[in-house]
């Protein structure tokens, strides 16, 4: 039985390996080489990519950190920039405060057109001017005296600019017999020497030319942090609502104060509300409307008009001349009297009448008026 058991189990393994042939062992060895060669070059394509990874990470942390370093860098220089413009601001706001203590100003802006000085002023001339400029000098301050700071009126300078059509403005006060033209340019130069800050400017007969340099000025003026107050005399156009209203947007009209002229005020304006100042005396309270200069208005005292029944007194005179015996001796003319015609500054003359009468004690001349001869 060893016999037959033995040689049996020896025999099938070391038969085992002429199962496969020489061409399979091949093409077996040559499979195991190519996984082989795919794994080894799997395994360095690994390796580069994972060294490129290693070497775009590095990339981004060297980029992240200059970035970090630059926005420290950045955040410094800000920093830096930062505490230099809060201490240049903070000596700003030290010099503005200091200059709106020391040197507050109270700027008036008047519309000449519309805010026509008083009658009482303009026919004293000179001594008008001096008063007006005064009165309003007086009236600003005391209103500030009583209504905002007590302590701004010995500090403020108060500057007064008047915008007007002075050759418009003329025709209209010298044809509505308000005062003569040499009285009103007296007036202008007075007020404009009254002090170093007052100024009437003629802006020219172009439409609305005052209108809208006074807007212009209120636009910029309420912005000036040196100017504490703003007084604005053109209450009676409704043409300044809109700019009024824009300051009242750019929360600035808390420092305007209407400077009252006539009684009435534009319609437009009253909603706003703002506070007022009536300075007694200064303006004509009511509007005054443009008349044609008066024909007589540059005749001298002692003359009048001619009246109808004086040209019976020539008829008489020269018929009692006519019919008179002759004598030697007449009675001396009574007067050379002649008739004129007065507009616009300028005298024509339409005749003359040589009278010879014997009345007596007659000075009066008279003037024949338009349409009466």
């Amino acid at each position: 039985m060893q016999g037959d058991g033995s040689p049996s189990g020896s025999q099938s393994v070391t038969d085992a390996p002429s199962r496969f042939s020489l061409d399979e062992w091949e093409r077996l060895a040559d499979g195991t080489s190519a996984f082989v060669r795919g794994l080894i070059a799997a395994k360095e394509a690994a390796e580069k990519h994972a060294e490129s990874l290693e070497l775009e990470n590095f990339a981004w942390k060297a980029a992240l950190k200059a970035k970090d370093e630059g926005l420290i860098f950045a955040k410094r220089a800000a920093d830096e920039e930062i505490d230099a413009l809060t201490k240049r601001l903070s000596t700003l706001q030290r010099d503005f405060g200091s200059l709106k203590d020391d040197n507050p100003l109270l700027y008036c802006l008047i519309d000449g057109d519309g805010h026509i000085f008083s009658q009482d002023h303009l026919r004293l001339g000179k001594a008008g001017g001096q008063q007006a400029a005064m009165l309003l000098t007086k009236g600003l301050t005391e209103y500030m005296t009583d209504n905002v700071d007590a302590g701004l009126s010995g500090r403020a300078q108060v500057w007064l600019t008047v915008f007007c059509n002075k050759s418009g403005l003329l025709d209209t006060l010298t044809g509505s017999g308000i005062c003569a033209a040499e009285d009103f340019e007296a007036f202008l130069w007075a007020f404009n020497q009254a002090s170093p800050w007052f100024s009437i400017v003629d802006v020219g007969p172009g439409k609305e030319a005052a209108d809208a340099k006074l807007r212009e000025h209120l636009r910029v003026l309420t912005r000036n942090p040196q100017i504490v107050r703003v007084f604005f005399g053109g209450g009676h156009d409704n043409g300044y609502a809109s700019t009024l209203n824009y300051l009242q947007t750019e929360g600035l009209l808390e420092k305007v104060t209407l400077l009252r002229g006539y009684e009435v005020l534009a319609k437009e304006l009253q909603s706003l509300n703002l506070p007022e100042l009536k300075i007694e005396g200064v303006f004509m309270a009511k509007k005054l409307h443009s008349k044609s200069p008066s024909k007589l208005s540059l005749l001298p005292l002692n003359m009048q008009p001619l009246e109808p029944k004086d040209f019976e007194i020539f008829k008489t005179s020269s018929r009692s001349f006519s019919n008179s015996p002759p004598s030697n001796t007449r009675s001396p003319p009574l007067a050379v009297t002649q008739v004129v015609y007065v507009s616009e500054f300028n005298v024509r003359y339409i005749s003359r009448w040589i009278l010879f009468s014997p009345l007596a004690n007659v000075s009066t001349v008279r003037v024949l008026d338009e349409g009466q001869y």
